[in-house]
């Protein structure tokens, strides 16, 4: 399903005011999808490393793709994208933290409001310290809570403080089955069966807390541009949350499905 169906909260959005970043693999910028979109890319790669481009490709196309046939989320945002993946010599996609900094702080310099990690993995003292300096600079990171399952222990950078953790729910609202679980859980938005563009030409849909964290990287940048401090916004869409599963906050859906803020509710 086309992310505009799945969130039909989102289809009367045009364009975020503020650009938004995302951290991810490089991107098919060929794409039918994505030839009209309006990125600024940077390699953070190693130097001379083979890099893939399937997930950002996807990622990038829920946010801003817009084909005939097609429409991404908030199509015709800036966005800055850092490639931050290249393939080890185990053929494995791997980032390093060094890669992860300096994207975001390129992002951070910049003033871009939001960034969409959607990548999970261990804890790292390095990335913690950068993902603060940003938010104390405006930059908040909205990062996918992992498919690991129900029982697994939380990944990062999902679980640090200040990172807007996303979980997936399908189109019933019921929680993706793999997602992680956990009291760092903020909110909830569609990744389930979300078509996004594959290859040099095609579409498929896919599963994942990696497809719904854009989502949430949309309201964002659609409610809360030009709020300082941001965290004042994103308290207010917290409340604004559509809360399912237990009344109040919980550890599967955190404090609902994000639902963009209209220009007259108060902060």
């Amino acid at each position: 399903i086309a992310p505009r169906a799945l969130f039909p909260a989102a289809a009367s959005a045009g364009p975020a005011p503020v650009p938004i970043g995302l951290i991810d693999t490089a991107v098919a910028a060929d794409h039918p999808s994505l030839r009209a979109a309006r990125v600024q890319y940077r390699d953070f790669t190693p130097p001379g490393s083979p890099q893939p481009v399937a997930h950002g490709t996807s990622v990038l196309s829920i946010l801003v793709g817009e084909a005939p046939d097609y429409r991404g989320l908030i199509p015709g945002t800036d966005v800055l994208a850092g490639a931050v993946f290249f393939y080890g010599p185990d053929g494995g996609e791997i980032a390093t933290t060094s890669s992860l900094v300096r994207a975001l702080d390129w992002m951070s310099v910049k003033r871009v409001p939001v960034v969409n990690m959607s990548l999970a993995g261990p804890q790292n003292a390095v990335l913690a310290t950068a993902i603060e300096r940003a938010f104390d600079t405006g930059t908040v990171v909205v990062a996918a809570v992992g498919n690991r399952g129900p029982a697994a222990r939380p990944l990062y950078p999902a679980a640090y403080e200040h990172v807007i953790a996303v979980t997936a729910v399908n189109g019933q609202r019921r929680v993706y089955r793999l997602a992680n679980r956990g009291p760092h859980v903020d909110f909830a938005a569609p990744g389930v069966n979300v078509l996004h563009a594959d290859g040099e030409t095609g579409y498929r849909s896919s599963s994942g807390t990696s497809m719904a964290a854009p989502f949430v990287t949309a309201v964002i940048a659609t409610s809360c541009a030009g709020v300082r401090p941001i965290a004042a916004c994103l308290k207010v869409l917290q409340r604004n949350a559509d809360d399912i599963g237990e009344a109040g906050f919980d550890p599967v859906f955190g404090h609902g499905v994000v639902m963009p803020l209209r220009s007259s509710t108060p902060p």
